[in-house]
């Protein structure tokens, strides 16, 4: 956006969502013997306004802040109906989130 004849306004806004359903069939047989479910939902969201400027003697500068939150679900379940072991699934499970904020600038002139 043109906020005068030298000075711009940017604004980048971007929003991604993924949700996954994963069955892999891991012993490598016909028989399903050992499976692993890897269910997962992640979302991410960003935000980065500047302020850019050239005058008439040449001399420019830049200015602006960016702002991303992520947030991480993410399940690994392990099923092993017939097999030796003393127990026939196990459970991981992982949370993440993640906020930057920046702040950013630039000045030339001549």
């Amino acid at each position: 956006m043109d906020l005068s004849d030298s000075t711009v306004l940017t604004s980048i806004t971007a929003y991604q969502s993924l949700d996954r359903e994963s069955l892999v069939d891991a012993d490598g047989t016909a028989i399903t013997n050992f499976t692993i479910e890897n269910p997962s939902d992640i979302e991410s969201y960003s935000q980065e306004l500047r302020v850019s400027h050239e005058a008439e003697d040449g001399s420019s500068f830049i200015i602006g802040a960016n702002y991303q939150y992520d947030d991480i679900d993410e399940n690994s379940n392990a099923t092993a109906p017939v097999a030796s072991f003393p127990f026939t699934g196990a459970d991981a499970i992982g949370t993440q989130t993640a906020e930057t904020i920046a702040v950013f600038g630039n000045a030339d002139w001549y």
